[in-house]
């Protein structure tokens, strides 16, 4: 059975960006803006941490990037170069 790449920033802001395969991208409050270089619909996931939901998030876009949100906070968790807003959706999440 194949398992997919996790790529985790850690504390602070970092570059991520995962193989050609199916990744998988760690979100988690408090621990910076991690910004994802080649995120891939379909294919890729993003894996809320800390306890999160989807419907804790706010998902917007500005320019040519996504941005997923804390609702309460405002906090940004993380963003997503190239990918479309309307593009994203639960079934692009999963829970740690």
């Amino acid at each position: 059975m194949y398992k997919r790449q996790l790529l985790t920033g850690g504390l602070g802001s970092d570059t991520l960006t995962g193989g050609t395969d199916n990744d998988r991208f760690l979100l988690a409050t408090n621990s910076g803006t991690d910004t994802i270089t080649d995120f891939e619909v379909g294919k890729d996931l993003l894996v809320l941490g800390n306890g999160l939901s989807f419907s804790q998030l706010s998902i917007t876009q500005e320019n040519s990037s996504t941005f997923i949100r804390l609702l309460a906070t405002g906090e940004i968790l993380a963003s997503l170069n190239g990918v479309a807003a309307s593009a994203i959706n639960a079934a692009n999440f999963n829970i740690a």
